[in-house]
């Protein structure tokens, strides 16, 4: 999918293990979400709550769309990630995913996985925000 704003393209992509086992239902989400956000990240990267979960180990589970609008490739080592709620910071892990690899000009969703240690309990139902610092 591919939204043009401006003279710069803005392109929806799959990492390839996403591709194979996405849901028809959880793509047309992702893709909706793409459309009302991508405009609303200027030059800059963001990352964008979709939906959240918590498994059977009782990690946190955050399902995000991850927009680059730089001009650089975005990779994700050491990269703190908090997950905040009503102004507190619910969930918070340093993430180092060798895979994750978003080129310039580019959105892709991913799950960040929040350890059962590494986050607190709050209300599932509503969405918070990412605040995203990369070393």
């Amino acid at each position: 999918m591919l939204s043009k704003e401006g003279d710069k393209m803005q392109e929806l992509v799959f990492h390839p293990a996403w591709e194979r086992t996405i849901s028809k239902q959880d793509r047309i989400k992702i893709e909706e979400v793409f459309t009302d956000t991508h405009q609303s990240v200027n030059n800059d990267y963001k990352i964008i709550p979709i939906w959240q979960a918590v498994n059977h180990h009782g990690d946190f589970l955050l399902t995000t769309l991850i927009h680059n609008k730089t001009d650089h490739a975005l990779t994700f080592q050491d990269a703190q990630i908090e997950y905040v709620f009503e102004d507190e910071t619910v969930a918070a892990h340093t993430f180092s995913i060798p895979d994750l690899f978003i080129k310039a000009g580019t959105s892709m969703p991913w799950t960040f996985i929040f350890p059962s240690e590494q986050w607190k309990e709050f209300d599932l139902d509503y969405i918070g925000s990412v605040n995203f610092e990369n070393d």
